[in-house]
């Protein structure tokens, strides 16, 4: 197992863990599987997560998203830190306030300057909510995380 599978794995099923982005931490999500390349996390819908309508805010989605693609490609123990380049949201299904929403994020391609993960949110009954294609560029700048 790499470094930071291992380190992600100690805080698998576990509520109210602290990550490096406050973002993410925002979204409060409960990591359920951790591999090379391949994570999955539950999130709850919270009121400040809804629009007006109670429904998932597009923007956390988009959030969700790229929160979830960059974890996974931290799963693959990179010398270097890769950050969002672009990030193609498609929206099928509303989210509703209270849900526990799935989120599973997989590297579909791992290239020396960009990697390509893709990200579906699903209910509690596997319908699809939406779909994220994100890729990362590699910065050059080392992964200060990458010593683990």
């Amino acid at each position: 197992m790499n470094p930071s599978v291992a380190l992600m794995s100690q805080f698998l099923n576990q509520e109210g863990q602290k990550g490096p982005s406050p973002a993410g931490n925002w979204l409060n999500p409960i990591l359920r599987i951790v591999q090379e390349g391949y994570m999955e996390a539950d999130i709850k819908v919270l009121k400040e997560h809804t629009n007006p309508i109670g429904t998932m805010h597009g923007g956390v989605i988009a959030l969700v998203i790229d929160e979830l693609t960059g974890a996974c490609a931290w799963t693959l123990h990179n010398k270097n830190l890769h950050v969002s380049q672009n990030l193609y949201v498609d929206y099928f299904k509303p989210a509703y306030e209270g849900e526990t929403i799935r989120v599973k994020a997989k590297c579909i391609r791992k290239g020396s300057k960009i990697i390509n993960i893709e990200c579906c949110l699903y209910n509690v009954k596997e319908v699809l909510l939406a779909k994220g294609v994100g890729n990362l560029i590699n910065t050059e700048k080392p992964n200060p995380f990458s010593a683990i």
